[in-house]
């Protein structure tokens, strides 16, 4: 099942201990927006989530490519596709 744009910021969130206010702060948007937007009710804006890609230290295909893509595609290019955080 693919995931959406708003399962995988949440993911991103949790992986991170964060909580809602927390990365909203972070990325200076407000936390309940950001409520909606993982919970599909609303849809990010290209500048929000190069944001949260900036703030994890990612690159922002995480949000748009399926997970088993981007590692085909990295290993393609004899590359790994990790995500890790800058904070």
């Amino acid at each position: 099942m693919k995931q959406t744009i708003g399962e995988r910021i949440k993911k991103l969130r949790i992986q991170h201990n964060m909580t809602l206010k927390e990365l909203g702060e972070a990325v200076d948007f407000n936390y309940s927006n950001l409520s909606k937007i993982e919970r599909g009710i609303r849809k990010p804006h290209i500048d929000f989530l190069q944001k949260v890609a900036d703030f994890y230290g990612i690159e922002m295909a995480y949000f748009f490519t399926d997970p088993l893509e981007r590692e085909k595609q990295a290993d393609s290019k004899g590359k790994k596709y990790y995500i890790h955080s800058m904070k």
